[in-house]
C-alpha cells in the first residue's frame, strides 16, 4: 500500500470513528474475531481432514491409496499444529532494573495516588531503563487468550531530568492506558493488533500459517488500520488522564520538555560522546552521571529552534502518536493555538529522581553505566582503531593537501577521515573546495547538503538533488533528510512528495531486483561493455586461482535500472577425472570471487565444471557463451575492445 493510499484509508477510519466511536469498535473487534475464526476454521478443517484420511485408510485398507492416505494425514496434522502453535505469540515483556516498593516508597506512593485518580488496577512490576522514555504495557501470558500482567516502564534519565510534577503527568498518560474509564474493548483491540504484527514479523511464525496467506494479504491491511485509529485514539484519551491528574499545563510543559530535550541528546549529547573513541580505546564508565549532568544543563540558544521545529512537525501515519501540537491542542494547555508564542520550559528545581528515588539512582546510574560499556567496548574499540588509522592516513595526505596535488578521490578519503574523527563540521571547508573543483561529486554534495540543512540552510536541498542525480541509490537517504527539514519548516506538502518519491525509489529497486532475480538462459544478453583495463584487473583476479580454466562474461539486458549493469559470469574449473571436487570447494570458490573482482556493477557468478576434455555447461552457461565476445579469460575476443 503506498503512502498516498494509507493515508486516504487512515483519514477515511477516523472520520467513521468520530461519527460512531462505539459502532466503530463494534466493527473493528468483527474483523479481529474475523481473523482468528479464519485460524480456527482452517485447524478445524486441517483436523477433519486428517481424521478423514485415517478413516479411510482403516476402512478400505487398499495398499495402493494407503500411502497416499496416511501422507495427507501427517500432512494435515502436522500443518494444524502449525496454526495452533501460530496463536501461542508471546509478547516479550519489559527490561530493565526491578523497582521494588521499600526502594523507592516515595516512587510507589505516587503511582499509588496517580492509580487512584485515574482508577487503574494493579500494575504487576515497575521497571528503570537508562532510555529518556517512558512506557506502560500489558503482555498476555497465553497469546490470544489473554490473562495479562500490566508493567510501567519509567527511563533514569526521564526522572533525572523532569520536575515531580511533570513526570507524575508521563506516569499518568502511560498508566491512563490501563484506565477503567477506558473502554475494555479497545485496549484487547490494541493488544490483538500488537499480537499480529509479532507473528507476521516472525519469519518463523508466519510459515506455521501459510495456508493463510491469501487471507491474511486481505485482512491484515485493513485491520491493522483500524486498530491505528483506535491506538491513536487511545493516545489522546491517555495525554486526557494526565491532564486530568496534573493539570494541562504541567502535562504539556512535560511534552515540550522532552521535545527539547530528545533533539539535545540526539544533536549534542551524544555525539560529543562518540568523539571520546579518537582518544580512548575504552568506553566511560560514568555515562549516567555525564547524562545526568548535561540534562540539568542549560540546552542554549538551540532549545528555541529545536522546540519550533518539534511544534511544527504534523501527525503522521508513521506513529500512533499524535503530532506535538495536536496533542497539547487537544488536552487544553494555554496558548496551544499559538505555538510560536509557546516559551521553552525553565530548567527544573528538585528532579523526580532526586525526590522519589533517593540512595536508588545512583546505584541504578553505576548500573546502567557498567552494562552500557559492557555492550558496546568491542564497537567502541574498532571506532578507536578506525579513528587511529584514519588520522595516520590524514597525516599522509597532509602534505599533498597543502601542495594541491591530491585527486578529486584522494580529496574525498580525506574527508571521510575528518568526518569520522572530527564530525562533519569539521570537514565543511575541504567540502567547499572539493565541490569547488568537481560540483557534481555525488558523496559530496550529499554531505554538504546534510550540514546545511542541519543548520537550516535550505540550499542544502539542491546539494542532495544533485547527489541524486549523480546516484540514484543516494535517493532514500537525501529524500529523508529533505522530508524531516520541510517537516521542520511546516512546508508539509513538499514533505509529501518526498515521502512518494522514496516510496516509488523503494518500488523502483524492489522492481529491479525481481528483474534480476528472474534472469535465467532465455534473458536477452550482449557482450560485456568493459574497456581492456577493466578487463585486465579483473583477469589479474582470476589468474590467482589456478584451478579456473575460462571464464565467459555477458550482460543481460534488462528494462529496470538499465544505466546499472547485471552481468553474468560463468566460471570453468579444471577437474581431473580421478579428482574429486565436492560443492564446498566450489562455494569457497564462488565466495572469493564475489569479494575480490572488481566488476563494475552487480553480478551474478556460478562455477561449472570441465576436465579431460569435456564439459560439463547449464543452459545459462551455454546461454553465456553463445554471446559473441564472451570469453573474458584466458583470453578472446573481448579482450580486444576498448
Amino acid at each position: 500500500m503506498s503512502p498516498d493510499e494509507q493515508d486516504a484509508l487512515l483519514a477515511r477510519l477516523e472520520a467513521v470513528e468520530r461519527q460512531g466511536p462505539g459502532r466503530f469498535v463494534r466493527r473493528v473487534a468483527a474483523m479481529a474475531i474475523l481473523g482468528y475464526g479464519v485460524l480456527f476454521l482452517v485447524m478445524g478443517v486441517l483436523l477433519c481432514s486428517a481424521g478423514g484420511a485415517f478413516w479411510l485408510m482403516v476402512r478400505f485398507k487398499e495398499e495402493r491409496v494407503m500411502g497416499g492416505l496416511a501422507g495427507l494425514g501427517v500432512w494435515a496434522v502436522f500443518s494444524a499444529w502449525s496454526v495452533f502453535r501460530s496463536l501461542w505469540v508471546r509478547l516479550g515483556g519489559p527490561e530493565g532494573m526491578v523497582v521494588k516498593r521499600k526502594e523507592a516508597p516515595a516512587l510507589f506512593a505516587e503511582l499509588k495516588r496517580l492509580r487512584r485518580r485515574l482508577r487503574v488496577g494493579r500494575i504487576a512490576r515497575v521497571y528503570l531503563t537508562p532510555d529518556l522514555n517512558a512506557a506502560a504495557c500489558e503482555v498476555p501470558r497465553f497469546g490470544i487468550f489473554g490473562w495479562s500482567r500490566r508493567y510501567l516502564v519509567l527511563g533514569l534519565p526521564l526522572l533525572q531530568a523532569f520536575p515531580p510534577e511533570e513526570l507524575g503527568s508521563v506516569i499518568a498518560h502511560e498508566i491512563g492506558h490501563f484506565s477503567r474509564e477506558h473502554n475494555g474493548i479497545t485496549r484487547w483491540l490494541c493488544r490483538v493488533r500488537l499480537t499480529w504484527q509479532s507473528l507476521l514479523s516472525d519469519g518463523e511464525q508466519r510459515q506455521r500459517i501459510f495456508l493463510l496467506g491469501p487471507f491474511l494479504r486481505w485482512w491484515w491491511p485493513r485491520f491493522n488500520a483500524h486498530a491505528f485509529v483506535l491506538s491513536r485514539r487511545q493516545e489522546y484519551e491517555a495525554d486526557q488522564a494526565a491532564a486530568r491528574a496534573a493539570g494541562a499545563e504541567v502535562a504539556g510543559r512535560a511534552l515540550l520538555r522532552l521535545t527539547v530535550l530528545t533533539r539535545f541528546l540526539d544533536e549534542e549529547f551524544w555525539p560529543e560522546v562518540q568523539k571520546l573513541a579518537v582518544d580512548s580505546p575504552m568506553p566511560p564508565l560514568d555515562l549516567s552521571a555525564r547524562l545526568a549532568a548535561a540534562l540539568r544543563r542549560d540546552p542554549g540558544p538551540e532549545a528555541v529552534r529545536w522546540l519550533r521545529e518539534g511544534l511544527a512537525v504534523p501527525t503522521n501515519n508513521a506513529d500512533t502518536h499524535p503530532c506535538l501540537r495536536d496533542r497539547l491542542v487537544e488536552m487544553g494547555f494555554p496558548g496551544a493555538e499559538n505555538p510560536g508564542a509557546i516559551p521553552v520550559p525553565p530548567l527544573p528545581g528538585p528532579t523526580a529522581a532526586a525526590e522519589w528515588l533517593g540512595p536508588l539512582e545512583q546505584r541504578a546510574g553505576e548500573r546502567f553505566s557498567s552494562d552500557w560499556a559492557f555492550r558496546v567496548r568491542e564497537v567502541w574499540k574498532e571506532r578507536h582503531e578506525e579513528a587511529a588509522r584514519r588520522l595516520a592516513a590524514l597525516e599522509k595526505t597532509e602534505a599533498a593537501e597543502v601542495a594541491g596535488t591530491l585527486t578529486p578521490e584522494e580529496r574525498w578519503e580525506r574527508i571521510a577521515h575528518v568526518v569520522e574523527v572530527e564530525g562533519a563540521g569539521a570537514a565543511e571547508p575541504m567540502v567547499r573546495d572539493l565541490l569547488a573543483l568537481e560540483p557534481d561529486h555525488a558523496a559530496a554534495n550529499f554531505l554538504y547538503g546534510r550540514i546545511l540543512l542541519d543548520r537550516d540552510d535550505a540550499a542544502g536541498m539542491e546539494c542532495l538533488e544533485r547527489a541524486i542525480r549523480r546516484d540514484i541509490f543516494a535517493t532514500p537517504g537525501a529524500c529523508g533528510l529533505m522530508h524531516a527539514y520541510l517537516q521542520r519548516k511546516g512546508r508539509l506538502t513538499e514533505a509529501k512528495e518526498m515521502e512518494r518519491r522514496a516510496y516509488d525509489h523503494e518500488h523502483l529497486l524492489e522492481t529491479a531486483q525481481r528483474e534480476r532475480n528472474e534472469v535465467n538462459h532465455r534473458t536477452s544478453m550482449e557482450a560485456p561493455d568493459l574497456d581492456a583495463a577493466a578487463l585486465e584487473e579483473i583477469r589479474k583476479v582470476l589468474a590467482a586461482h589456478p584451478e579456473i580454466s575460462r571464464v565467459a562474461m555477458a550482460r543481460a539486458v534488462l528494462t529496470h535500472l538499465r544505466e546499472h549493469p547485471y552481468y553474468l559470469i560463468a566460471v570453468t574449473v579444471k577437474v581431473p577425472w580421478w579428482k574429486f571436487r565436492g560443492n564446498r570447494v566450489d562455494q569457497q570458490l564462488v565466495d572469493e570471487l564475489l569479494e575480490s573482482l572488481p566488476v563494475p556493477g552487480q553480478f551474478y557468478l556460478f562455477v561449472e565444471r570441465g576436465g579431460s576434455g569435456v564439459l560439463f555447461l547449464g543452459p545459462l552457461g551455454r546461454a553465456i557463451r553463445r554471446i559473441p565476445g564472451s570469453l573474458i579469460y584466458p583470453g578472446g575476443p573481448a579482450a580486444l575492445r576498448g
